[in-house]
C-alpha cells in the first residue's frame, strides 16, 4: 500500500502585509476625519454666515426705519450749543465714524412721559455699529440713555452725503455751513468687514417737519 502524501497549504498573511493593510486603514482613517472635520468647518461657516446675514438685514432695516422719519428739528448739547438736523462723518478705522439725526415717529406703548421725537447716533466703536438713543432732545447729558450693538467684525464705516444730484461729501453738519439747518438728499453707507467683505446700501432722505 503506498503512502499517501499530502502538500497542505496553510492560507495567511505575512507581517509584511500586515503592516501594509494596518497603513492603509490608517491612511483611509486620516482621510475621513480630515473630510469630517472640514465637513463641519464649512456647516458652520454656513451657520455663522447666516447669522451674519440676518444681523445685516435686521440692522439696515432698522437704519432705514429711522431715517424715513427723519425730522428737522435741531438740538441742544449737553452743554448748551446747537445741534444740527442731521450730521455725520465717515470712520478712518474701527472706531470712528457716525450719523446723527432726529427722528419722529417713536412708538410709545408704555406712555412715559416723552414726545415721539427720538434723538439717535449711529456710531461705529471698536469694530461694532452701536445705535444709540436718548429719550429727550435738549439732553443734558451726554451718555446715551439706550445704547444698543448692531453688528460687530466692522473695520470701517464708509459715509457719504449726496448735497446735489452728483456731489458727494464725507461730512455733513460743520458749523459755519449752510448744512447746519440743512439735511443731505441721501447717505451712503459701506461697511467693511473683517474677511474683506463689503456692503453698501444708499437711503434717501425723508424728512418730516417738527419745528
Amino acid at each position: 500500500m503506498k503512502n499517501l502524501a499530502y502538500n497542505k497549504t496553510y492560507d495567511g498573511f505575512t507581517l509584511i502585509e500586515i503592516m501594509v493593510a494596518v497603513g492603509i486603514f490608517t491612511l483611509i482613517y486620516i482621510a475621513a476625519t480630515q473630510l469630517l472635520t472640514e465637513a463641519q468647518k464649512n456647516a458652520t461657516a454656513i451657520e455663522l454666515s447666516s447669522e451674519r446675514t440676518a444681523d445685516l438685514q435686521r440692522a439696515m432695516l432698522r437704519f432705514e426705519q429711522d431715517i424715513e422719519q427723519l425730522a428737522y428739528r435741531p438740538t441742544r448739547n449737553q452743554f448748551g450749543d446747537t445741534v444740527p438736523v442731521f450730521r455725520g462723518e465717515s470712520g478712518s478705522d474701527d472706531s470712528s465714524g457716525f450719523i446723527e439725526f432726529t427722528r419722529s415717529g417713536w412708538s410709545n406703548p408704555a406712555g412715559l412721559p416723552r414726545s415721539d421725537l427720538e434723538h439717535l447716533i449711529y456710531k461705529l466703536e471698536k469694530g461694532k455699529l452701536w445705535r444709540l438713543s436718548w429719550l429727550y432732545l435738549d439732553h443734558d447729558h451726554e451718555e446715551a440713555d439706550i445704547k444698543r450693538p448692531l453688528l460687530e467684525g466692522i473695520t470701517r464705516l464708509n459715509i457719504k452725503f449726496l448735497k446735489d444730484q452728483n456731489e458727494w461729501l464725507e461730512q455733513w453738519g460743520a458749523k459755519g455751513t449752510d448744512q447746519d439747518f440743512e439735511p443731505p438728499r441721501a447717505v451712503s453707507i459701506e461697511l467693511e468687514f473683517n474677511q474683506d467683505i463689503k456692503l453698501k446700501r444708499i437711503f434717501r432722505l425723508g424728512v418730516n417737519d417738527q419745528s
